[in-house]
């Protein structure tokens, strides 16, 4: 961040609990790992970026997600949930990390409306202050709604139905890597002259090690500077999903590539990201507490990790495609409102140079193989 911003005391005072708190780890235990550090940053219980009330999302936050930016993308997505979940002996929607409850409002009132179904909606939410928003939200402009609500810690136990993970997997705790001069070594965070900053060292897992070497050796076997991403927290997620539910489709949104594109050697600085207050940058140890942190997915691994808990693929694209076959220019042409800011923001989520490329969708089924909606057209699940 080339400018220090200007920060107020409330957001000073929790941006340096948190430093202190990391620091302290630090000093007791020696370099933490980048994944512990995003950990804490996004989701300290009191300081972490996702979990007090400075949290904004939309216009006036961070980064507002394609709910934000046009209830269509949640109208389309309403309309492959609906086609699922007619076909399912219960009729229930489970959302991870639901932000401000917008998406979840606006399938409702979808599916309603249009296909006359009203399905029983979970949240699993990490954070409590986002649970107390999104329940005000509810009670204030959709009560009618708030009876069909549930918020969870986790999937609950035997569940049916459509699960939705939007923009959820990149904000997953990711390990940094680096390969310099042929040698392979993870990032990690320590503290010195009064600041965050990197050291290299051996992975600190036997499969983070294996990982990396597998990466290495089939991208960039003659790559000699190179950093990235490996996430291991894939796994552990959809066998919480494998254990917990029944006959499931599991739909993932969000900024990612295959391994080969993910991987390529000219992508040699990674895909980690910062925000703060729009402002996107490369410095995930400033302000630890005060800005988002993410990570591209790895859908190649997302999908290996599926087939470990027996989960099928069954569709990948982009969100222009998806949002397309599922029906974007039929909902915009029988909508009320006013067509020419819905052509608009449908650009936002489609054009190749805004949102619709880089997004990718992608379905996992547990126990469910009739095809979705959303990859009848332009699956490239051949990518992966």
């Amino acid at each position: 961040m080339k400018k220090k911003p200007n920060i107020d005391a409330v957001s000073q005072h929790q941006t340096t609990e948190l430093q202190a708190f990391l620091q302290s780890k630090i000093t007791k235990q020696g370099p933490i790992t980048f994944a512990e550090f995003m950990e804490n940053a996004l989701y300290h219980p009191q300081y972490g970026y996702y979990c007090t009330q400075q949290l904004q999302i939309g216009k006036q936050g961070d980064f507002a997600t394609a709910a934000e930016i046009s209830p269509l993308f949640s109208y389309c997505l309403a309309r492959q949930c609906g086609t699922i979940l007619t076909t399912l002996p219960q009729k229930n929607i489970l959302e991870f990390g639901a932000g401000n409850g917008k998406m979840a409002a606006a399938i409702l009132t979808f599916l309603k409306q249009h296909l006359q179904l009203e399905p029983e909606y979970f949240i699993v939410e990490r954070s409590p202050y986002l649970i107390a928003k999104q329940q005000q939200f509810f009670k204030q402009n959709y009560p009618q709604l708030l009876e069909r609500m549930h918020w969870q810690a986790q999937v609950p136990e035997n569940f049916v139905g459509v699960m939705l993970a939007n923009e959820v997997l990149d904000a997953m705790p990711c390990h940094l890597f680096q390969i310099q001069q042929a040698q392979l070594y993870e990032r990690y965070v320590t503290f010195a002259d009064n600041k965050f900053t990197w050291l290299l060292d051996v992975p600190s897992e036997k499969l983070l090690l294996e990982r990396i070497t597998e990466i290495q050796r089939q991208f960039l076997s003659h790559i000699d500077d190179y950093q990235s991403e490996v996430n291991l927290n894939y796994e552990s997620f959809l066998q919480q999903i494998a254990t917990r539910a029944q006959q499931t489709v599991l739909l993932c949104i969000d900024y990612g590539y295959a391994a080969q594109q993910y991987y390529h050697p000219q992508r040699n600085m990674g895909t980690l990201k910062c925000i703060y207050r729009h402002k996107s940058h490369a410095d995930p140890l400033i302000y630890p507490g005060l800005q988002d942190i993410s990570a591209h997915v790895d859908f190649t691994a997302l999908t290996n990790a599926a087939k470990k808990y027996n989960f099928a693929c069954l569709g990948y694209t982009n969100q222009a495609a998806f949002l397309i076959n599922c029906g974007l220019t039929d909902i915009i042409s029988q909508s009320s409102n006013d067509n020419v800011l819905l052509a608009a923001q449908a650009k936002l989520l489609t054009l190749p140079n805004e949102m619709g490329e880089i997004v990718k969708v992608i379905g996992l089924a547990k126990d469910y193989d009739l095809e979705l909606i959303g990859f009848s057209a332009y699956d490239k699940q051949q990518q992966l």
